[in-house]
Parts: C-alpha cells; structure tokens; sequence
C-alpha cells in the first residue's frame, strides 16, 4: 500500500510525499476513519476521553470454554514456534527493504 499521511491545516492537506514519488504523480485523498481519530491518535479533551472510556467499559470480557482455549493456546505455540523459525529470513527481508 502506498498510504502516507497528513494533515489538514488552514482548510489544506500537508503531507511529505516519499522521495521516490515522481513529482506530479496523482494521488488521492480520503478522510479517515469518518473523521474519528485513528488507533494512532489518543483522545485529548475530556469529552473524548469520556467517551472513550465509556466504550471501553461497554465490552464484554471473552469467556472460553477449556476446549476453547486449549485450541488458542496451541494456536499460539504454534505461531511462536513459526516466528522463531522464520525471524531470521524476515530479518533479512527488512533490512533489504533500507539497503
């Protein structure tokens, strides 16, 4: 994907454009989440923390039957196992990607 961000400031968009987009390349601008703040900005003023903690305190805990959750337990050990046997090549892949 080749999303960057921005912000609006004075009624227009600034944004720092990667250097290897041509100039005058075309892009496309769309506003965010409905406006809301995306999982990168936190709420600031007292009536957005309030909502937000009122959201929060709104969810229901998961519950899990043992059956459950010894199938996400072994989903989870089977994940770490597949991380620790492919970090090296995905170490490689990364460091490629700043070469």
């Amino acid at each position: 994907m080749n999303a960057i961000l921005g912000t609006v400031k004075n009624g227009r968009v600034e944004i720092d454009a990667p250097p290897d987009w041509p100039e005058g390349s075309p892009v496309r601008v769309e506003l965010g989440f409905n406006g809301k703040a995306t999982d990168d900005e936190r709420p600031e003023t007292p009536e957005e923390i309030e909502e937000w903690l009122k959201w929060f305190h709104s969810l229901e805990p998961i519950v899990m039957t043992p059956e459950e959750e010894a199938a996400w337990e072994a989903d989870r050990k089977m994940q770490k196992e597949f991380d620790i046997a492919n970090a090296a090549e995905r170490d490689r892949r990364i460091e490629r990607i700043f070469e």
